[in-house]
């Protein structure tokens, strides 16, 4: 009723600026219920909604914000047709017919020699075999052809729409970038993708593609499809050199951390984890070559940053030095301020205008005189990074048997949570969220951690700090302590036996569970 509504006011009606919205509408509702031709929803709705909301040539915010929104709706259904296509394509019964036109062509081939050599009597009869299956084999070939070209046409249509969605809004920012990479790092070796990566590159604001920098910069290096200026590599490393050029905090500590791509220690380089791709590394210090003509005093304060810190997080400790203040040595203290350089944990926001004014940022001014080395095989460091805002920041540096470019990703995977929510009226209104630290690696096993304050960690709380009260010791009353429970463990002979001793006087829940009930 509401379609057939919707067609009759679109029939009779002198809409103007609304008109695009009713037929993107339509053309929507008709696809949720497929209750029409693809084409139809295409070319009859769709495509005029984008037409109709061009023709508009006022640039308020509504009329921009409805242009956006037909070409993610155009682009969205394209990309949703272009993705059956595929399926269709590739599915079992496409390739089952693939292999019936070979044997079709064989048959015919073998025919028409058979046809040289035949008598008087026989030709006819191969004649008429011959024409029926080259009439077999255009209708494949044009059926074939046919799906071929719309698959492709759909293609286009949406990297055009998003394309031109991310040009002239941000409310879809986020999934239109999702899926266009996606198309792009999975089409790679198709000329049109690549040209129309390129035409993004330069169209589209370069801050919309920083959330996923790990994500497009780690595909630097890879199989050169193609030679020049027109493969996926020189599209992708453009659109690197742009984000590095207009956002370069945001950006050259992940380049940089590609170009240390070979910095593992020997023990570790067998491990699956830490096998080091020089293609990444050559990339990587290749463009970070280019930048230095553009950026070359940022690069430079970076790089002497980043070796502190990598000399620092690998720094050698003694056993007895753990949970204990231990002096900075001298070539890390004497670093000196770095003005170009933020605080690498400090959290500041991407400016559009690609400026990043004096003040945008807290920059680097030092380290503290000493550092805590914290419990763990790879003795991770606490230091205190000394701003120009003059706050102290609190941060971990680790080297080891630990891969931070994990922990890296996972914390992106969060803040992307973050945004959802964010965006979401509900959880807005009740201010959910989690609770994220940055993590920026330097070699594929050294990096820093912002440090989160007012947190204690799970073992100080169950045990306390000297393993012998804390939490269970507050309400685990009679108890056998920790400390205890680990010396009978260590001394007894048979283990199972000292296991369940152990679990006797050391009760799992000191205090009572409720079960949860609506």
């Amino acid at each position: 009723m509401a379609i057939n509504l919707a067609r009759y006011i679109l029939q009779n009606y002198q809409l103007d600026e609304d008109a695009s919205n009713v037929y993107r509408l339509v053309g929507k509702w008709l696809a949720e219920n497929r209750s029409s031709n693809s084409r139809i929803i295409l070319e009859q709705y769709l495509k005029q909604s984008v037409k109709l909301a061009e023709l508009n040539k006022n640039t308020n915010e509504n009329s921009i914000s409805r242009q956006c929104q037909m070409y993610f709706h155009l682009a969205h259904y394209t990309d949703a047709l272009f993705r059956s296509y595929e399926e269709r394509l590739a599915s079992s019964e496409w390739q089952a017919a693939m292999r019936l036109r070979k044997h079709k062509t064989k048959e015919l081939d073998a025919l028409i020699r058979r046809l040289k050599s035949s008598t008087k009597g026989e030709k006819n009869d191969y004649s008429i075999k011959i024409q029926e299956l080259q009439k077999q084999l255009t209708m494949d070939r044009e059926e074939a052809k046919k799906l071929q070209d719309d698959r492709d046409s759909f293609l286009s249509l949406s990297l055009e729409g998003y394309q031109r969605c991310l040009v002239l809004g941000d409310k879809y920012d986020l999934r239109v970038v999702f899926r266009l990479l996606s198309l792009w790092f999975s089409l790679s070796s198709r000329q049109s993708v690549v040209e129309s990566m390129l035409n993004a590159v330069k169209e589209v604001q370069s801050y919309k593609f920083v959330p996923l920098v790990y994500q497009i910069a780690s595909r630097m290096g890879g199989p050169k499809d193609g030679q020049g200026s027109n493969n996926f590599q020189h599209a992708l490393v453009s659109l690197v050199k742009k984000m590095a050029c207009d956002h370069p905090y945001h950006t050259i500590f992940q380049i940089l951390a590609l170009a240390n791509g070979h910095r593992v220690k020997d023990k570790q380089r067998s491990r699956s984890s830490f096998i080091v791709d020089m293609d990444k590394k050559h990339a990587a210090e290749n463009l970070l070559n280019e930048l230095s003509s553009y950026r070359g005093d940022i690069i430079r304060q970076m790089k002497h940053m980043v070796e502190i810190y990598i000399k620092l997080a690998e720094l050698e400790t003694k056993k007895e030095d753990t949970n204990k203040k231990v002096a900075l040595p001298r070539e890390l203290r004497s670093a000196g301020q770095l003005e170009l350089v933020p605080v690498v944990t400090a959290t500041f926001p991407i400016d559009r205008s690609c400026r990043y004014h004096e003040g945008t940022f807290p920059h680097f001014k030092g380290l503290s005189d000493s550092i805590m080395v914290m419990n763990g095989i790879n003795a991770p460091k606490v230091v205190e990074c000394l701003g120009s805002d003059g706050r102290k920041y609190r941060q971990l540096a680790k080297s080891g048997n630990d891969d931070l470019r994990q922990d890296a990703v996972m914390e992106q995977f969060f803040g992307l949570v973050n945004t959802f929510l964010l965006n979401h009226r509900d959880t807005w209104k009740r201010r959910i969220g989690i609770r994220t630290y940055k993590v920026v690696p330097f070699t594929p096993s050294a990096g820093v951690l912002e440090w989160v304050d007012r947190t204690v960690p799970l073992g100080e709380y169950l045990l306390g700090s000297t393993r012998n009260g804390g939490a269970h010791g507050r309400y685990g009353i009679g108890d056998w302590p920790f400390l205890r429970c680990r010396e009978y463990m260590v001394n007894e002979k048979d283990k199972s036996k000292a296991f369940h001793k152990v679990c006797s006087n050391f009760r799992l829940y000191p205090v009572e569970l409720v079960p949860y009930r609506n």
